[in-house]
């Protein structure tokens, strides 16, 4: 609904992104920095290590969903999120290489 209100009410942009985005980023890099620190995952900047997580999972989910309009099932969602997390491992490995 937030898509479809942000021509006419721009400030929507700011109000989610405070509420939900910037806190679900927040949230998942602190999670991430937590497995850096651990060796579970290559070091690096967890906040854009989160930025470049979501991007590589809510484009394919908005796309499979047509945006929302369309139900996502938990096997989608999983592979969907798996494969997010393997994109990302194996780009910060390539780039720890070069």
């Amino acid at each position: 609904m937030i898509h479809a209100e942000i021509g006419r009410f721009p400030e929507l942009v700011e109000i989610e992104r405070a509420t939900g985005a910037a806190r679900l980023t927040e949230a998942l890099a602190d999670r991430l920095a937590r497995l850096m620190l651990a060796g579970r995952l290559p070091t690096g900047d967890p906040a854009r290590a989160a930025e470049r997580f979501l991007a590589l999972l809510i484009g394919p989910i908005e796309a499979l969903t047509l945006v929302g309009t369309r139900p996502l099932t938990p096997e989608a969602a999983e592979r969907l999120a798996r494969s997010a997390a393997q994109d990302l491992i194996v780009s910060d490995r390539r780039s720890a290489l070069s």
